[in-house]
């Protein structure tokens, strides 16, 4: 009985240990639905950028000098741990940045976080582009005429260390 409950606890444990750190470097060896989400993420990011999205207009702008901004859009329905380390990110992000900050937006109207200053996207974005958004989303945006300049999409599941490097040195290369 003792070994049994052993066997179940460390069945548990490592299920909850690997369900949203996938360690497998290039993602040769994912599964059909993370494929599809994969595939998905991609198309929204080829459709993302260069892509003006006007709403950007009604946040306040840093009157810094740097060119672009970054933005961190998600929804409270999105898996905690994406949550989680999409804000470790932010934090990555901001180290990166010195003089300006992330600007958070949720798209969920009922966020609160004491660390954060988080925006309330819900009164800023439309239905259609509220709708039209991947989450948890980050997004490098020039602030002159309102494109994006670049996207990173995380994606649960999935081992995007390729990704979040190459979208960190678009940011130091663009924001410095």
């Amino acid at each position: 009985m003792k070994i049994e409950r052993l066997l179940l606890i460390s069945l548990i444990l490592s299920m909850f240990l690997f369900s949203c750190n996938n360690n497998n470097e290039d993602n040769k060896n994912i599964g059909a639905f993370e494929t599809r989400k994969l595939q998905k993420s991609k198309k929204h990011k080829k459709r993302l950028v260069g892509k003006k999205i006007k709403a950007f207009e009604k946040i306040k702008i840093d009157s810094n000098s740097n060119r672009y901004s970054v933005y961190f859009l998600y929804r409270e329905t999105d898996c905690n741990t994406c949550i989680q380390q999409s804000f470790q990110m932010v934090d990555t992000v901001n180290t990166l940045l010195r003089n300006q900050r992330v600007k958070i937006i949720s798209l969920s109207n009922n966020s609160t976080n004491n660390k954060y200053d988080i925006i309330d996207g819900s009164k800023i974005f439309n239905r259609k582009v509220l709708n039209f958004m991947f989450t948890p989303i980050f997004i490098i945006l020039d602030k002159k005429d309102f494109h994006v300049k670049h996207v990173y999409i995380f994606i649960f599941g999935l081992n995007q260390k390729k990704e979040r490097n190459k979208f960190l040195n678009k940011v130091h290369s663009l924001c410095d």
